[in-house]
């Protein structure tokens, strides 16, 4: 595959798995990319009584 020079590879989700391998293998290509990442804190659980 020929490097995507005129475009920016935008690749969320680059911390682990797919996502990081999607940004390895473009930056490896020479492709000008920008990698994202969010770590969503899990919401507090309500007590019941």
């Amino acid at each position: 595959m020929k490097p995507r020079r005129s475009r920016v590879v935008v690749v969320t989700g680059a911390s682990t798995g797919v996502g990081r391998a999607t940004a390895r293998a473009s930056g490896a290509r020479g492709e000008p990319s920008r990698t994202a990442a969010c770590f969503a804190a899990a919401p507090a659980r309500s007590k019941r009584r």
